[in-house]
């Protein structure tokens, strides 16, 4: 249901190129082209009652334009 949920969160612009799952974690890739909707996909993921957290573990600037991300969410 998380999982369904975490989909049903991505805004627009944010295109999430895989997903690795724990017990207790969920790791995300994603790309996007603008800096708001990724603050927008985090801040909807914090506000996200089974997550108790959200960490940036990466963000880099691709040469194609646009930004890759890798955020991990630490469920409840």
């Amino acid at each position: 249901k998380i999982v369904l949920d975490i989909i049903g969160l991505i805004p627009q612009g944010v295109k999430i190129s895989s997903l690795a799952f724990n017990k207790d974690r969920i790791v995300i890739n994603a790309n996007t082209n603008s800096v708001s909707s990724l603050t927008d996909f985090i801040n909807l993921l914090k506000d996200y009652p089974d997550i108790k957290s959200v960490s940036i573990d990466n963000i880099e600037s691709k040469p194609t334009g646009g930004l890759s991300v890798t955020a991990t969410t630490m469920l409840r």
